[in-house]
């Protein structure tokens, strides 16, 4: 047990070190997008996929476009 506690002290101190290399900015309204994306209800959200938002496709499995 005290092994598998140093191990993960160990992982969160490299962990806590490393810098990340990637930065992001948002540039939604600079680039012309002001119309807000909604998912689900505005005043409340009755069902648990309202408050997952929407996905985005990284590749085309099939093909389609």
């Amino acid at each position: 047990m005290r092994l598998l506690l140093l191990i993960a002290v160990g992982m969160a101190l490299v962990a806590a070190a490393v810098v990340p290399a990637v930065h992001y900015v948002d540039i939604g309204q600079a680039s012309g997008l002001v119309i807000p994306n909604l998912s689900g209800g505005t005043d409340r959200k009755d069902f648990i996929i309202e408050t997952t938002g929407n996905g985005a496709a990284i590749f085309d499995y099939d093909g389609d476009g």
